[in-house]
């Protein structure tokens, strides 16, 4: 018998009289090491058939490792192995929930090889049937795509059934933005809550509520006016920890990484706050948790966005003002920044967006006044005085 050559596959017999046959199938694209396979026959013949077949398909890109791996499976395999230890926590809750809620409860026990596009699209309509939004089902397909994308590296699948469904339109989702004299009503009663201070910083800045709730008194300069924002607080669970805590951690990006000048009024908001706050402290004595930050509970400790939520809409109804999330707050900074002529460029740069798109697709419903100050701005400069030049040719 000839030398055997590079990936042909050895072939030997086991103690128990079976033959066996390994083949080499690929490499880990992570660590590099080979990934290999075993067939098993009686005979040594019908053992060099199995392994033929599959070195077959492997020269042709055709081959499925053996396996009866289920969907659930593979699911957590991913998510264990590939999303963990590459994401931030508050992005791996984000693929486990989907994965939990939506994927496994409908395709897990389905065998990871046998999974067709149309079980798939099934799932998809369903989700969107139930009522879930356009973006959560995009995400559950998105979720499912990376998930069969690296299984089909991994040689588990010879395709990704996600490439080939009929996605849902992609819904524009309508912002929540106060009008000046909505924003002023709710301004007047915030100022007498004890969270006052918050809402208006997040007015006067455009914060995201993780970046203001991270903030520290030594991230304000309170004689120039201006907010360092360097951190922000998330409450997630882990791949460690499944009871959801807070978490700081640093901007995704650069670009989050900020100083954002403040109003006057804001400013002396926050210096007021100062004071109160260190009345509250000396109050709550050995009660209190001094973390530094800038809004906390009564008793030093981190603020929950849920609690927070709650609030401001009690302060909206106060106000009258209709329904106000967390998020319309920076939403009405960054609108009122434009209907002030502001370049698009700075408010993207105040609001820690890495891209200018991103700004302008967001605030794209003040883009029409915006154009309309231009045309009337031109006016002023661009005159055809038709008395003087004649007639045009």
């Amino acid at each position: 018998m000839g030398r055997r050559g590079n990936n042909e596959g050895s072939v030997f017999k086991r103690k128990d009289g079976r033959w066996c046959a390994v083949v080499t199938t690929g490499y880990s694209p992570t660590t590099g090491k080979p990934i290999r396979a075993y067939y098993y026959d009686t005979t040594r013949a019908g053992v060099i058939v199995k392994r033929d077949e599959a070195l077959k398909d492997v020269k042709l890109g055709t081959y499925v490792r053996p396996t009866k791996e289920a969907v659930a499976v593979w699911l957590k395999t991913w998510l264990d192995a590939y999303i963990a230890p590459s994401v931030r926590p508050k992005t791996w809750e984000g693929y486990e929930s989907i994965i939990r809620v939506h994927l496994v409860p409908a395709i897990g026990q389905i065998d990871l090889r046998s999974l067709q596009t149309k079980q798939v699209q099934r799932l998809l309509n369903d989700k969107l049937a139930s009522g879930l939004s356009a973006r959560t089902v995009e995400l559950i397909h998105t979720t499912l795509k990376s998930a069969l994308t690296q299984a089909q590296l991994e040689g588990l699948v010879t395709r990704n059934v996600a490439d080939h469904v009929r996605k849902p339109k992609k819904e524009t989702k309508e912002i929540r933005v106060l009008t000046v004299a909505e924003m002023n009503k709710l301004i007047t009663v915030a100022m007498a809550d004890r969270l006052g201070p918050l809402v208006i910083t997040i007015l006067g800045s455009g914060l995201r509520i993780g970046e203001a709730l991270a903030l520290e008194w030594s991230h304000l300069n309170l004689q120039e006016g201006a907010l360092n924002i360097q951190h922000a607080i998330v409450h997630t669970r882990t791949p460690t920890n499944t009871k959801r805590q807070p978490l700081i951690q640093a901007p995704k990006t650069d670009s989050g990484k900020r100083t954002i000048p403040l109003p006057v009024d804001v400013t002396e908001t926050l210096r007021q706050w100062r004071v109160a706050q260190a009345q509250e402290k000396l109050k709550m004595g050995s009660s209190y948790t001094d973390s530094g930050r800038i809004f906390t509970s009564r008793l030093g400790k981190p603020l929950q966005q849920r609690y927070l939520a709650r609030k401001l809409s009690e302060l909206a109804a106060k106000a009258n003002v209709g329904h106000v999330n967390l998020h319309a707050l920076r939403h009405t900074y960054a609108t009122r920044l434009l209907e002030e002529n502001v370049h698009p460029k700075v408010v993207q740069e105040l609001l820690g967006h890495t891209d200018i798109t991103l700004t302008l697709n967001t605030y794209s419903h003040v883009m029409p006044e915006i154009k309309q100050a231009a045309a009337k701005a031109l006016d002023s400069i661009f005159k055809l005085n038709q008395k003087d030049s004649g007639a045009l040719v």
